[in-house]
């Protein structure tokens, strides 16, 4: 019998979507200060583009610059969020490219499930020698689909699971091991 891959972590890609609105807002905000700054200083005051503009967002200032310093803000936020995701994705990237893999295969045998809801530990799975902690909830990029949540590792199936040996310290959210790869036996 063959397995079939249903599951792996990789190819890694950091997603920058979920990151640049907060750019977009900074930029938007500089460039909306620029054109209003601008018309009032080409038209005047009494041009329609400058009246519309500041209509929009604040009549009763019509000097104040306060859409600079929030555009600049969230450019700074921006930047520093997507820093901080890419330092995050590096170190994952270095620790599965760099660590050592080992895979189990066997049965799936389920000690405790996670409620859909949360609240508790993860599900606790045995699949041969190795136990195994899964949590919908973890926030990990390593598996974490609880069975109760759509999970692939139900009692009963025949997997390979191909993982990274947790550190000590990891043991307790991870158990054996951090998941990169499933393969259900055809």
């Amino acid at each position: 019998m063959e397995y079939q891959e249903v599951w792996n972590i990789e190819p890694l890609q950091l997603d920058i979507d979920y990151f640049s609105p907060t750019l977009i807002v900074g930029i938007v905000f500089i460039l909306y200060e620029s054109i209003i700054i601008f018309s009032r200083y080409k038209w005047g005051e009494d041009s329609t583009l400058f009246r519309t503009l500041n209509a929009f967002s604040r009549p009763q200032y019509p000097y104040s610059l306060i859409f600079f310093p929030i555009g600049i803000i969230s450019i700074i936020i921006g930047i520093v969020i997507i820093s901080n995701a890419n330092n995050s994705f590096n170190e994952l990237s270095n620790e599965i490219h760099n660590a050592e893999r080992k895979t189990v295969e066997g049965e799936v045998i389920v000690e405790f499930e996670q409620p859909r809801e949360g609240h508790t530990k993860g599900d606790i799975i045995h699949i041969g020698n190795k136990t195994f902690e899964i949590s919908t909830f973890s926030g990990s990029s390593f598996y974490h689909e609880a069975i109760s949540n759509g999970g692939y590792l139900t009692a009963g199936e025949n997997v390979r699971i191909t993982f990274i040996a947790a550190k000590e310290s990891e043991k307790s959210d991870y158990g054996d091991g951090k998941i990169i790869k499933i393969e259900l036996k055809k």
